[in-house]
């Protein structure tokens, strides 16, 4: 523990329901990750055919549109920030949920292209476009919950939400033995399932505001502003200090 600075809360964030809700978004984020990290390029390969080079392309493009979908929804989240359009809280599950349904539209694409390789390529690209759009949403708002807390939390929930790296290929090689398409829309099937199903769960049960067991028990009537200014950037506390109704 850092000089100064109160142990990390780990009871009662084990018993906060946001907290619950934030890792389901987050696995489901990380679950459409990995899907692209370990076996999509599998996917375009043995059903689709694509020959390597091609493959390589059309494997780099998912996370090329996905860089644009977080540069732009973060800039456009940042906007309505500052303007005072949208609270933070409305803004990380709207965010989240609306890179869910996007996500699910396009893997049912890519299920109804069939062996129309180009076809499923374009709707896997875009895909990844919507999990860019969910980045303002789950994947920080353990900031907005706790921000004294957010390091622990961050490292706590990223590290659940990885391994997803290696349950996902696992899954999908008991599930494609066969290297058919047939198993493959099973494959499609469930990310729809898992990523959708994640969406709701943090847009009904997730919170961006502030958690009591963010504050030690002196502070706890204390503002927000005042409780944090020592202890985040001025950049960040633009942000932090919004009201999160």
């Amino acid at each position: 523990m850092v000089l100064g600075m109160p142990s990390t809360p780990w009871l009662k964030i084990f018993t906060s329901v946001p907290f619950y809700a934030l890792l389901i978004g987050l696995l489901g984020q990380y679950w459409t990750f990995s899907y692209f990290w370990t076996v999509h390029s599998t996917f375009l390969g043995t059903i689709q055919h694509f020959p390597i080079t091609e493959n390589g392309y059309w494997s780099c493009l998912p996370f090329l549109m996905k860089a644009f979908g977080e540069y732009s929804t973060s800039s456009i989240a940042n906007w309505l920030l500052m303007k005072n359009y949208i609270t933070i809280d409305v803004l990380r599950r709207g965010c989240n949920m609306l890179g869910c349904i996007g996500f699910s539209a396009a893997v049912f694409g890519t299920y109804l292209s069939e062996c129309n390789g180009s076809m499923s390529a374009v709707t896997a690209a875009v895909s990844m476009f919507f999990t860019g759009v969910a980045t303002p949403g789950t994947m920080i708002a353990c900031i907005d919950m706790a921000p004294r807390f957010a390091g622990s939390l961050s490292g706590l929930l990223n590290g659940a939400g990885c391994t997803m790296s290696f349950f996902v290929p696992i899954l999908v090689g008991i599930l494609t033995k066969n290297k058919v398409l047939s198993e493959w829309h099973l494959v499609f099937f469930i990310s729809i399932a898992v990523v959708l199903s994640s969406g709701i769960v943090f847009a009904v049960f997730g919170s961006a505001k502030v958690q009591p067991w963010n504050f030690v028990q002196e502070e706890r009537s204390k503002d927000i502003n005042m409780v944090e200014k020592n202890e985040i950037s001025p950049q960040s506390l633009q942000i932090f200090s919004k009201p999160h109704t």
